[in-house]
């Protein structure tokens, strides 16, 4: 990928700006912290990638759901423990 292609698919301004303020495609990927912009990447290119990533998204979303429901639970018991004492 490089600044032109990124343009002809109507990325904004700011991740136009990032691309060029990176060595190369491989280190912008490898640092960019902006998740909307890979994903909305990701989407505009389409096909087998973005299966891919939805996979991969599904089951890290399964997983967090997982922990997160686990960290409520204590959470809960912790905070009935604590209005029975107050």
């Amino acid at each position: 990928m490089n600044i032109e292609k990124l343009q002809k698919l109507r990325a904004c301004e700011g991740a136009c700006d990032y691309l060029q303020s990176k060595a190369d495609w491989q280190t912008a990927v490898k640092d960019c912290d902006r998740l909307d912009w890979l994903e909305w990447l990701i989407y505009r290119i389409g096909g087998d990638i973005q299966a891919e990533y939805e996979k991969i998204k599904g089951a890290a979303r399964a997983e967090y759901w997982k922990i997160e429901g686990a960290s409520w639970a204590e959470y809960e018991k912790i905070q009935a423990a604590a209005r029975a004492e107050y």
